[in-house]
């Protein structure tokens, strides 16, 4: 009995190690240079409850342009926006996010800019790819 546990064993140790991707798929990345890579990012904050709400204002803040001067006063010289973007795609091909929020966004981005504060935008609360992770991945790459 043993060696047929032993037999079973092995048989899902080997199915799984040849079914799994050892190669996956790499994806392309753009080279910052050295002049572009942020020097000092000692010191941010957290904007977060705007963009990444289903829609801005939706939970409680709405972002002005005069935040991004306060956080600038404050001493802070980066700050991190936490984006839900999936809100704002399309579910299917070609996955285009909504123009709006977009320039919402890049209006975000362009804030910070200005005000001597380095934007981190992320993806956030993509809920989608852990629900299915093939879709959400799909999803991910291609929305333009």
């Amino acid at each position: 009995m043993k060696f047929i546990y032993k037999l079973i064993l092995l048989f899902i140790l080997v199915f799984t190690v040849f079914s799994c991707d050892i190669n996956p798929p790499l994806m392309e990345f753009t080279m910052v240079s050295d002049v572009t890579r942020p020097v000092n990012t000692s010191s941010g904050i957290n904007l977060g409850n705007a963009l990444e709400a289903p829609n801005e204002g939706e939970w409680g803040v709405t972002l002005q342009s005069d935040y991004f001067v306060k956080i600038r006063s404050a001493g802070f010289n980066y700050l991190r926006i936490p984006i839900k973007w999936s809100n704002h795609a399309l579910t299917s091909a070609p996955y285009t996010i909504d123009s709006t929020f977009l320039s919402r966004v890049d209006w975000a981005v362009a804030n910070a800019l200005s005000n001597n504060l380095i934007p981190i935008i992320n993806i956030h609360h993509y809920d989608e790819i852990m629900t299915d992770p093939v879709y959400g991945r799909i999803r991910c790459l291609q929305q333009g």
